[in-house]
């Protein structure tokens, strides 16, 4: 079987329309051909009509622009959801940057003594849905300036060249976790070539493999013989034999990509055989490692979330923090607001934040994008973290209660439980969680801010309130420390 998964068509930077693109590999006698625009999904319509015309299988896939440290890394990525929100939301930065990317080319290389306009860049583009780099240098070489596009980038157009302008691209570990919550296969593209091996050292791929990677591309035109036989050995990955022999589409560059990381069944779809692999084993991740990878938080207040609640119609209050702070009176540092719902809402909620925000998944150190209509994928999910994109900080961290309607239960030991009502009190119409009962919650893992809170807080709980913290702890935790302080 003849298979080429590295194919680009005149919707980014190929010259072949797809259709034409799928027709020419299926006589080049192909099997399967997958079509990888540059971030853009837009001609697979076009290609699954003609591979069907043509009895081919189609792949439909895209080669998406990411950054991981300092260096550029192109992440195919096969069969995704096409309308999946959070990953066309990341698309459309990427594209957006792609556009603001040529006028500052442009200028750059007229600065450099080159008579090109942003007008020459459009001609080569034609139908790409954005114009990129490789537009810029067809045009270098129509005008005579370079004799190909590989002199073009060498000398104008690579980093630290004249022409060179820095653009967005979404960090590599983040637009792993939107292809695979999308349902579809990540391969890094010619990993070694272009310096790539600065940064995609065997112990990053294996961390990348962790986080959802499924393969690498062995065989590619950027990679010595030498490479390609380390990039196949390499023991980052398990490896697999090269599933096809070298070819050429048109005159767009056609490579062939080899996963060191089989699928591991197929099933067909249409035209298109799908190619689903096994789940990743998941590495936990601390708050911190989470922060650092996908991106900080904006400071949210109880009242932003009254805002963003309003006309959901179940119940909801916030906890954490700002609980402690609006029954003690006393400010305190803030990392973010959280809003709690009853764990059974949760889709609720999804449906009320429909088109507003992405939901997250959070669950024990792992952290997650939900598809929509997808259900919660563990039992043990506490949290929910809202965004409105991936270019743009978290704003909620949703925190899901063991609760029904009447009744709360504590979900460490069901032989805590109150009824729903007595857990909740309300102040200035925001209601919020219990002080006594939010400290319960931060008793398991005591963290300094969690200190602080109960030496604030603890000496201004009433009796009974004090009393049901001291005898809840004593069930829960005999030996917690807080227990001599509360006697």
């Amino acid at each position: 079987m003849r298979i080429d998964l590295h194919t680009h068509s005149a919707a980014s930077d190929g010259t072949d329309t797809p259709g034409d693109l799928v027709r020419a590999a299926a006589a080049a006698g192909l099997d399967v051909v997958a079509l990888t625009d540059h971030d853009a999904m837009s001609g697979w319509a076009e290609a699954g009509r003609a591979a069907e015309e043509v009895g081919i299988t189609l792949v439909p896939g895209l080669e998406i622009s990411t950054r991981l440290g300092h260096r550029g890394v192109h992440l195919l990525g096969y069969l995704p959801d096409p309308t999946y929100p959070p990953l066309v939301a990341a698309l459309d930065r990427i594209l957006a940057g792609r556009t603001e990317r040529t006028p500052a080319i442009v200028a750059a290389l007229r600065g450099h003594g080159i008579d090109i306009t942003e007008d020459d860049v459009r001609r080569e583009a034609g139908g790409s849905v954005a114009a990129g780099r490789p537009h810029v240098a067809d045009a270098l070489v129509r005008m005579g300036v370079a004799r190909d596009r590989t002199q073009a980038f060498d000398d104008l157009l690579n980093p630290g060249r004249p022409g060179y302008a820095n653009r967005y691209a979404t960090p590599l570990e983040e637009m792993i976790g939107l292809v695979v919550a999308a349902g579809g296969v990540t391969v890094i593209a010619h990993p070694w070539g272009r310096s790539g091996r600065s940064v995609l050292d065997d112990a990053a791929l294996a961390r990348l493999k962790d986080l959802g990677l499924a393969g690498i591309e062995v065989d590619h035109q950027d990679h010595s013989p030498a490479e390609r036989a380390e990039c196949a050995a390499s023991p980052a990955t398990s490896t697999s034999p090269s599933p096809a022999a070298a070819t050429t589409t048109g005159s767009a560059r056609s490579t062939t990509t080899s996963a060191c990381t089989r699928p591991t069944r197929s099933s067909t779809n249409g035209c298109c055989r799908w190619l689903p692999r096994r789940p990743p084993e998941v590495r936990v991740l601390d708050h911190d490692e989470i922060v650092r990878l996908y991106g900080p938080w904006l400071a949210r207040t109880p009242q932003d979330a009254v805002d963003l609640m309003q006309g959901y119609d179940r119940p909801w209050w916030i906890a954490g923090g700002w609980a402690i702070e609006a029954y003690t009176g006393i400010a305190r540092p803030h990392d973010d607001v959280d809003p709690s719902i009853l764990r059974s809402d949760a889709q609720a909620l999804r449906e009320h934040l429909s088109g507003r925000l992405d939901v997250w998944q959070a669950d024990s150190g792992t952290l997650r994008p939900l598809a929509p209509g997808e259900d919660l994928l563990s039992d043990e999910c506490e949290n929910l973290w809202l965004r409105p994109s991936g270019a743009q900080p978290w704003e909620y961290d949703v925190i899901l209660m063991h609760a029904t309607q009447t009744t709360w239960t504590f979900k460490r030991d069901a032989r805590v439980s109150l009824p729903l009502a007595e857990i909740l009190w309300e102040r200035d119409g925001i209601t919020y969680l219990r002080p006594e009962v939010q400290l319960l919650h931060k008793a398991r893992a005591v963290r300094p801010k969690d200190q602080v809170d109960f030496e604030v807080c603890a000496p201004l709980l009433a009796p009974t309130a004090r009393s049901w913290l001291q005898s809840s702890l004593e069930l829960v935790d005999p030996g917690h420390r807080w227990l001599a302080a509360l006697r």
